[in-house]
């Protein structure tokens, strides 16, 4: 029990540790960096390739009276190119914002989790650096 005790001792001690707490932070700020760039380059330019998608796909929908979903192009006499073309975007489209959002929402978290074990870190020094001082004296 008392080997447990030592190997929980020995961790919370690498956790509060300067080293530590300064890599936490660092590690905060890019992840924080990554997220801001991601948003700020990939957000508009998934947004201008949606709405081009949408565009198409209201044109197709308008002319046929039908959903795009429902709307089988082999079928049609004159936009079938534009009903693929359309059908191809939409999918392509909702896989690389579905993958965009996943990857933002990974940053998000090991942001969160960096942050908060950066402030956890910071705080809980002065424990350590009291209970190190009481057994020097």
């Amino acid at each position: 029990m008392e080997k447990i005790e030592q190997y929980f001792d020995r961790l919370f001690k690498i956790f509060v540790d300067r080293r530590t707490t300064k890599a936490f932070f660092q590690a905060s700020v890019v992840l924080a960096a990554a997220f801001l760039i991601g948003i700020k380059d990939q957000g508009p330019f998934l947004f201008e390739k949606e709405a081009s998608a949408y565009e198409l796909k209201f044109k197709i929908e308008e002319r046929e009276g039908a959903s795009l979903e429902d709307i089988n192009c082999s079928e049609l006499e004159n936009d079938v190119a534009d009903c693929r073309l359309a059908k191809y975007q939409m999918e392509t489209v909702g896989s690389y914002i579905s993958a965009f959002m996943s990857i933002m929402n990974l940053i998000r978290i090991f942001l969160i989790v960096c942050g908060a074990g950066a402030l956890a870190s910071f705080v809980m020094r002065p424990a350590i650096e009291d209970e190190e001082s009481e057994a020097g004296s």
